[in-house]
């Protein structure tokens, strides 16, 4: 006989989105607040915050392009170095300016 299980919900809260997520609540919240987070939305009834799992993912895919360690394109090490300006040349233009 097979074990039926109801599909995980496409919908979590902001403390399931933390552990899917690997983070605290807390950091989720200041995420959300500073607009660096995932997208959220509030239930009307109860004002929960929820999460649908598909932005979940795609935060984390783009987390992931952000990120130099998986994206090779913005790794430091495959850029040609930028010159370094001296110093000299920074001072002699706060001098010119005062």
């Amino acid at each position: 006989m097979a074990d039926t299980q109801a599909p995980p919900s496409p919908v979590l809260n902001q403390k399931e989105a933390a552990a899917y997520l690997r983070t605290t609540p807390g950091a989720l919240k200041k995420r959300r607040h500073r607009r660096k987070g995932p997208r959220s939305f509030l239930e009307q009834d109860t004002r929960r915050v929820l999460y649908y799992l598909t932005d979940l993912d795609e935060y984390l895919a783009d987390s992931a392009q952000a990120d130099s360690r998986s994206n090779p394109e913005l790794s430091p090490l495959t850029q040609a170095p930028e010159l370094r300006r001296s110093l000299g040349a920074k001072r002699s233009a706060k001098a010119c300016a005062a």
